[in-house]
């Protein structure tokens, strides 16, 4: 199991997530073989739906959510103040 991501000629491709386990749902998932996009100033891997954001902003307004925000579509629909992301060897 493993976590691969391609260098700065394959724009930070995610090439590989390998095994997921935890209680905050799998949102990365959909954005497997996506390369880095930016969206309201964050740079990260989105998928079509944009399931999962973590480098956005805080949006503590619930109306606003639409304008990006920390998010993690499976575990929480409102724009998360903090997050952690740890990767650990098989």
């Amino acid at each position: 199991s493993h976590f691969v991501i391609g260098g700065v000629e394959e724009n930070f491709k995610l090439k590989s997530l390998g095994y997921y386990s935890g209680n905050a749902g799998d949102a990365l998932s959909p954005s497997l073989n996506m390369e880095i996009q930016s969206h309201f100033g964050s740079r990260w891997w989105l998928s079509k739906n944009i399931d999962s954001d973590l480098n956005g902003m805080y949006i503590s307004d619930r109306d606003e959510l639409e304008d990006g925000g920390i998010t993690w579509d499976t575990f929480s629909q409102l724009s998360l103040q903090f997050v952690q992301m740890m990767i650990r060897p098989a």
